[in-house]
């Protein structure tokens, strides 16, 4: 494609080809891709469940490398809390080299080193929007993902009137969720929802893709797309994802300052963890038998986090935190928290990287 730019002098020149994108800027495209469409596009195809791991191994492959290697993409003056992020994130990668080689692994290597991507989600996605694309980017970017986003609606407003009207199960059928997820080896709770499931999303997972979906009523929220933020509401609903719920609520509430939702954000979860009602307590409410799972569910997490900075100081390990299907571990550490898994395993490496994130 070339270009034709009138000059001052009338003169029509070439100026230049169109420029291609860098291929980092490719590969965050397709990994954004990867990460909300591989397991429905691989469980309706019917494509051997080894494909869609390989697609989400090179997805984490490349943006792991990506955000090591981003000192030697990027040519221009950084900020010096960009380098200790930077430095703190490669010695959690020697630190996660060491514990999954000297320390004992309840769980086997391969368990392990996937919990890893939990822990370095933040630094990588930190370094990757904050480091490495610059302003213009980020909006292209943002441009693309938020056509694949609406996509990822559509089929989320989908499942919730299957489910509305009680034919949720023939579309698990038809997409093939239960043999796909069996033959991964790993499960996606679907139980004590509003109309007896929970919409699994295109993620397959009800919890993360409520997350997604609260994010995304903020995104179309700040945006003033109330439409759409109305839209993404009804699908979150029925996610019945208590984070997602918070997520879209601070959103709701504080929409106008993010620094005051992401500070409202951190110091609910860490009150909740601390003055969260007991079972017992619950139970006296005489609250419906499907909300008490629910919000016992909510403390379950809150133990989680608890466990979690409790072994702060040191660390258990890859491997011996966090929810890892099949394995039984003799101390229940992190289950079911990111943040609290994050700590057990890293410890202060994590929370350090926490911060410069949230100062960044």
């Amino acid at each position: 494609m070339v270009f034709l730019v009138k000059l001052s002098s009338n003169e029509v020149r070439v100026l230049m080809l169109f420029k291609t994108k860098k291929l980092w800027f490719k590969l965050i495209l397709l990994c954004a891709f990867l990460s909300l469409f591989v397991n429905i596009l691989f469980s309706v195809s019917r494509f051997p469940v080894i494909l869609s791991t390989l697609a989400l191994s090179f997805r984490d492959l490349s943006l792991l490398l990506l955000a090591l290697f981003w000192p030697f993409l990027i040519k221009r003056k950084l900020h010096y809390l960009t380098f200790y992020l930077y430095f703190i994130y490669c010695i959690t990668i020697i630190v996660f080299f060491m514990q999954v080689s000297f320390i004992k692994n309840y769980a086997p290597i391969f368990n392990a080193i996937s919990i890893s991507r939990l822990v370095l989600a933040l630094p990588i996605l930190s370094i990757i929007f904050c480091i490495v694309c610059q302003k213009n980017d980020i909006k292209e970017i943002n441009k693309t993902i938020e056509k694949w986003f609406l996509i990822f609606l559509v089929i989320c407003l989908i499942e919730s009137i299957l489910l509305i009207i009680g034919h949720y199960s023939n579309y698990l059928s038809f997409i093939g969720f239960n043999t796909y997820m069996s033959s991964k080896g790993v499960s996606s709770g679907t139980a004590f929802g509003f109309f007896g499931s929970r919409i699994i999303t295109p993620m397959f997972n009800a919890s993360v893709g409520g997350m997604v979906l609260g994010f995304l009523v903020g995104y179309f929220l700040q945006n003033k797309k109330y439409t759409l933020t109305f839209l993404t509401l009804i699908p979150l609903l029925f996610t019945v994802s208590k984070t997602g719920y918070l997520i879209a609520l601070i959103f709701l509430v504080f929409r106008s300052n993010s620094h005051i939702m992401f500070l409202l954000a951190g110091t609910t979860y860490l009150s909740l963890s601390v003055f969260f009602l007991d079972a017992q307590a619950l139970q006296q409410l005489g609250l419906p038998t499907d909300i008490l799972r629910h919000m016992s569910s909510v403390k379950y997490h809150m133990k989680g986090l608890v466990t979690g900075i409790d072994n702060s100081i040191i660390p258990v390990g890859l491997g011996n935190a966090g929810t890892i299907v099949g394995v039984d571990m003799p101390e229940l550490i992190g289950r079911e928290s990111g943040f609290g898994t994050g700590i057990a395993t890293s410890g202060i490496f994590y929370l350090i990287s926490f911060v410069v994130a949230s100062i960044i």
